[in-house]
This record gives C-alpha cells, sequence and structure tokens, in this order.
C-alpha cells in the first residue's frame, strides 16, 4: 500500500503490438513531492517504472457522471496537474519511437477545456445552495428577450441559450463550486466528443409586440377543393372497359381459329399431292411400314432440307452402330416440335417422316 504522501499509479503499457500490451492491473506509487499536494505529468515521466519515451493518457473524472463517469485525457505539457480518479491516478502508457519527439502546447486552464475545476476532480460534495449578492442579477435566469426589429418580421428572433455544461458561466462559476459526482464503476476506453443535448439547446421564441401590437403572420391559403368524381360515370367507364376487353378476347379466339382452319385446308390439299409420294417412301405394297435402313437410306428424297445429311445402304449395314446414331439424328430433325412456324408442306412432311421412322425402328428392335 503506498503511504500518505505517495498516490498509487494503475498503468497500462502499449508497445505498439497487439502482443506487446500489458494487460495485468500494474500499479507503482508515486511520491508527491508537491507542497499542495498535486502531481504533474512531469513528476509521473520522472518516476515511471519502464525507461523510454512515452505518451501518457490520463483517466478523469466526467462531469455530471456522463459518459459512463470518466474520460481519457491528453494533457497539453508535462506541467498540467493530473487528476484523480477514484483516489487513484489511471493511465495508458504508449511507447513512442526514439526519434520521436513528445510534442508541448501552451497550458489551458482545464475548467475551459471540461467546465469544471481540476482542483475539484479529487473531492465530492454538494455544493451550497446559491443566491446572488446584493446588487447583481441571478444569472440563472436568461434574460427577456431582445424586441423584435420592424422590417426584419423573416428573422427568427431566439432567446439566449441556458448555461452549458461544456462552457459555464464565468459568474455561476465565482459563486458557486460545481458538483463533480462519483464516477461510476463502468470501464470505458472511448473518449467521446463532448456536446450538449439537444434538450438543452435554444428554441425560437414568439413575435414580442411591437407598439402594444401582436405582428400577425399571414395565414396559409387554403387548398383547392377536391372535385369527386361522378358515380355513373365511373359505373360507365368500367362497363365499357369490360366489354372492351370481352370483345379483344372474342376476336383474338376468331382469329386463331381461322388460321387452323386455314392451315388444315391447306394440309388436305398437299395430302392430295404430296402423300402419294410420302406413302410409296414409307410404306409396302402390304400396307406395312418398310425396313429401317431403307428408311434412313432414302430419306433425303422426301426431306430436302440441308439439316439432314444423306447416309447410303452400305453403311447403315456395316455398322450396327450406325442405325441407332442415324434414327436419332432423323429423330430431331423431323420433330414435329420443331416445326410449329413452318408452312403447311413442312408441316406434313415433320410429321409423316416421324412417324414412319419411329414405327419403322420400333419393328426393328421387336
Amino acid at each position: 500500500m503506498a503511504e500518505s504522501n505517495c498516490v498509487l499509479v494503475r498503468y497500462q503499457v502499449q508497445k505498439g503490438n497487439v502482443s506487446d500490451v500489458d494487460n495485468e492491473d500494474a500499479a507503482f506509487p508515486l511520491k508527491i513531492e508537491s507542497a499542495d499536494g498535486s502531481v504533474t505529468l512531469k513528476a509521473i515521466r520522472a518516476q515511471f517504472p519502464f525507461p523510454g519515451r512515452y505518451h501518457f493518457r490520463i483517466k478523469a473524472p466526467s462531469p455530471a457522471g456522463m459518459f459512463g463517469g470518466f474520460i481519457w485525457l491528453d494533457l497539453p505539457n508535462d506541467n498540467e496537474h493530473v487528476p484523480l480518479c477514484r483516489n487513484e491516478i489511471c493511465l495508458k502508457a504508449l511507447e513512442m519511437p526514439g526519434e520521436a519527439q513528445p510534442r508541448s502546447f501552451e497550458s489551458t486552464p482545464m475548467s475551459q477545456i471540461l467546465g469544471w475545476d481540476m482542483a475539484m476532480a479529487n473531492q465530492v460534495r454538494q455544493p451550497p445552495p446559491y443566491s446572488p449578492a446584493p446588487g447583481e442579477p441571478d444569472v440563472r435566469q436568461p434574460p427577456p428577450p431582445p424586441p423584435q426589429q420592424i422590417g426584419t418580421s423573416d428573422v427568427q428572433m431566439r432567446r439566449p441559450s441556458a448555461p452549458s455544461p461544456m462552457h459555464p458561466d464565468p459568474r455561476l462559476s465565482q459563486a458557486q463550486p460545481t458538483e463533480i459526482p462519483a464516477p461510476a464503476p463502468k470501464m470505458h476506453d472511448l473518449l467521446f466528443e463532448m456536446e450538449p443535448d439537444s434538450a438543452q439547446r435554444p428554441k425560437a421564441a414568439p413575435a414580442a409586440p411591437l407598439g402594444g401590437q401582436t405582428v400577425q403572420q399571414p395565414a396559409p391559403p387554403a387548398p383547392p377543393p377536391v372535385k369527386m368524381p361522378d358515380r355513373d360515370e365511373l359505373v360507365r367507364k368500367r362497363e365499357s372497359e369490360k366489354q372492351q376487353s370481352i370483345q379483344q378476347t372474342l376476336d383474338r379466339v376468331q382469329k386463331q381459329r381461322e388460321t387452323e382452319e386455314t392451315e388444315r385446308k391447306e394440309k388436305l390439299n398437299i395430302a392430295n399431292t404430296l402423300g402419294v409420294q410420302l406413302d410409296k417412301w414409307a410404306f409396302k405394297e402390304d400396307g406395312t411400314y418398310k425396313d429401317i435402313r431403307t428408311l434412313l437410306s432414302t430419306m433425303h428424297t422426301v426431306w430436302p432440307k440441308t439439316d439432314w445429311k444423306e447416309v447410303t445402304l452400305a453403311q447403315l449395314v456395316a455398322k450396327e452402330g450406325n442405325i441407332k446414331s442415324s434414327y436419332r439424328k432423323a429423330i430431331v430433325v423431323s420433330h414435329p416440335d420443331k416445326h410449329q412456324k413452318a408452312d403447311s408442306e413442312t408441316k406434313l412432311r415433320a410429321e409423316r417422316i416421324f412417324t414412319a421412322v419411329n414405327e419403322a425402328f420400333n419393328a426393328d428392335k421387336s
């Protein structure tokens, strides 16, 4: 334990690498050499147990217990007084390269930075009630809003903001010490930007009377009247659209029927002339289908398309596998689904050739 003229310093050392972070709760007693019992950053640097150059971040209680009860400070120079946190000094030490020089700034009173006295950070007590001195105005009450000037009706007059905890009124700080509550036991490692709460922001004041008369703002224009549609007109429009849709459907069905009837008649006319040629190619004299080899070797005579390559009878007889491969090609070439948009003659040829090749191949397998 530290003696009465010493203070306990808890620290963590970071050497620039995650693996080098000292996560243990290390501590050392710091001897207080000043007469007023305060500790400066220079004294911590002189008695720090590790050699080298370090940048120190100091843990300090936050005003009004905000941000979990404490914040982390970067003091501007070594002559700054170090605040206590729960009667101890807590800091983080970041090792600096050998060639790096610590930066020093002009000392700024911490009461201007945080809005509270650093000397009061080590004490927690209730402040005495505030009462203004004789002849001194009560600084807790905001002054009345200034009168609105003529010709500046478009400018909103705003009341002066109440004293912020970040920027206290200097008159109030002289008359009353600021209360520093005990910090919460939670641990945080973030230094948040301290801003006043949105609820404390000044609000616009109502317009002040001018010469005993209140300035009236012009009323907004009334919205135009909404014209309601006629119910009978809506019914007629809906019925008209319904009849139009029904008529379009009937026309489409009628056109499809006429197209199918035309194709059927064309097939009948073509069958009278082309059917004789296809029957002679596919059937024997007894009415049965010819051998599959004969049909495949003569298919080029009834299918003049370029997507079919002629196969000779010698090729089909020489190897049994040639029959199956040629049969598959003939089925793919003459399949009716491939010729849905073709002319009537092509459709008739595809249907007759597809049927004849299938029947002959099945008969040969059996």
